[in-house]
């Protein structure tokens, strides 16, 4: 499929975005479960390693 590439740099920049607040968010917020947090840190991880290799 092919995309503008103006679309697909603002695509990457809002996932890498996502990805760090979704690992700073897992990192200090206050969680009752600790699954939680790994669950939202592997989430934000999987964002940021997606924007970084361009998928």
């Amino acid at each position: 499929m092919n995309i503008d590439p103006t679309l697909r740099g603002a695509d990457r920049i809002g996932n890498l975005l996502l990805g760090v607040g979704a690992a700073a968010y897992s990192v200090f917020a206050h969680f009752d479960h600790a699954w939680l947090r790994v669950l939202v840190g592997a989430v934000g991880l999987l964002l940021i390693f997606g924007a970084l290799r361009g998928t």
